[in-house]
């Protein structure tokens, strides 16, 4: 139960003002301007403020050079001048100067500031409604353009109940735990104020939004470092942990253009695993070949060794890692698997490199000019495709 306001006038004090109101609400006493009637304690001189607000700890006998430092209008030295103490910042205000100061309007939105040294003002018994009002507009702002608090709360309490059920594989486990870590001690927060009536601004769109990229970016990487060889594995999450560390170590949101660069740089990750495996398999092919087992080698080793070289050009290249690199990679290393004697590229290893670069699971198509290309599901709409090397279009269900 909300305590009822405390702020009311002196007992010696002829006015006798007293709010009624509960702390958290409007106060109904005006403000009272009648001197203090107490004295300053440790010169029993008579305080300089007014009743009911805090004392300043400035006395007008002991201190008056004090006094004429803090000039702003200009009547801080009459002898029946006022002050009022702020409690934020220390200093004392002649009332006068106050009240004009914070009774000014403005058009812009915000906290009231000491005129002396630019402190918010949080605490003042005098200016609190003044102050309440300011913080509710304030509050209004924030919502307007954060959204509703409590939306985005539930939204990431969801968000991570649902990462907690991923099975993630003991390659990346530390990062996905630093990320629930993380993530769960925001959700205790949530929890405590999730039966208020109001509710505090604990995750905003931007955290949320965060959040849903490293988890999602984590589930990706964990994805590309299955399925492989243990030799070529290690090397895979030896990368995958530098792309998780810059990722988790975020404080801010991504914007639309690092997105796209670390969708490319998952997809180089999955295409590294498959260029380790080729150079593997290349080896192989090198000793069948000089051991005579292999039938009409000699012309085909140096065309998959070009395909594999022209794949590592964008590979190890520090350039974004854009689409139209993804799908040149992709055909030169199918091009040399075929070519060393396996089927190509499977489609688990299409899905996954589709799905680093948000395309859904897609398909392989060829142009009426017999390049192959990637489009994504939409779901069985038709679709107007477009080869990425002559620009040829085609209709397909």
């Amino acid at each position: 139960m909300a305590e009822l306001c405390a702020w009311q006038c002196h007992n010696d004090c002829p006015m006798k003002l007293k709010c009624t109101k509960k702390c958290h609400e409007m106060c109904d006493r005006e403000p009272c301007d009648q001197p203090c009637p107490k004295k300053i304690k440790k010169c029993n001189h008579p305080c300089i403020g007014l009743c009911g607000e805090p004392c300043p700890p400035i006395c007008r006998i002991c201190n008056p050079e004090e006094l004429a430092d803090l000039k702003i209008y200009k009547n801080e030295t009459d002898t029946d001048a006022r002050f009022l103490y702020l409690p934020d910042c220390g200093h004392c205000i002649e009332v006068e100067a106050m009240d004009r100061h914070m009774n000014m309007e403005s058009e812009e939105i915000g906290m009231k500031k000491c005129p002396r040294c630019d402190t918010v003002i949080w605490s003042s018994v005098r200016y609190g409604n003044t102050i309440r009002q300011l913080y509710r507009d304030v509050a209004a702002v924030k919502q307007k353009a954060l959204g509703d608090p409590k939306k985005y709360q539930d939204d990431f309490r969801k968000s991570f109940h649902n990462f907690k059920q991923l099975s993630a594989s003991p390659f990346l486990e530390s990062e996905f735990q630093a990320l629930q870590a993380s993530a769960k001690s925001k959700v205790g927060q949530i929890e405590r104020f999730r039966n208020a009536s109001y509710t505090p601004i604990i995750i905003n769109e931007f955290e949320l939004a965060l959040f849903k990229n490293q988890k999602e970016v984590l589930r990706k990487l964990d994805a590309a470092v299955q399925g492989h060889s243990d030799a070529v594995r290690a090397r895979l999450v030896r990368r995958a942990k530098m792309i998780a560390d810059r990722v988790l170590s975020r404080t801010r949101g991504f914007n639309d253009w690092e997105l796209k660069a670390l969708a490319g740089e998952v997809a180089r990750l999955q295409l590294f695993g498959l260029y380790w495996k080729l150079q593997v398999m290349a080896s192989v092919f090198t000793r069948r070949f000089f051991r005579k087992e292999i039938a009409g080698a000699a012309s085909r080793f140096p065309e998959a060794m070009e395909h594999i070289r022209k794949a590592e050009v964008h590979l190890l290249s520090l350039e974004i890692f854009t689409d139209a690199m993804v799908e040149e990679v992709r055909r030169e290393l199918d091009a040399a698997s075929r070519i060393c004697g396996e089927l190509g590229i499977s489609k688990q290893e299409r899905i996954t490199i589709l799905q680093a670069m948000h395309l859904g699971q897609g398909r392989w198509c060829k142009c009426p000019n017999g390049h192959i290309y990637a489009i994504g599901e939409r779901g069985g709409a038709m679709l107007e495709s477009k080869c990425n090397e002559c620009g040829d279009k085609d209709r397909r269900n």
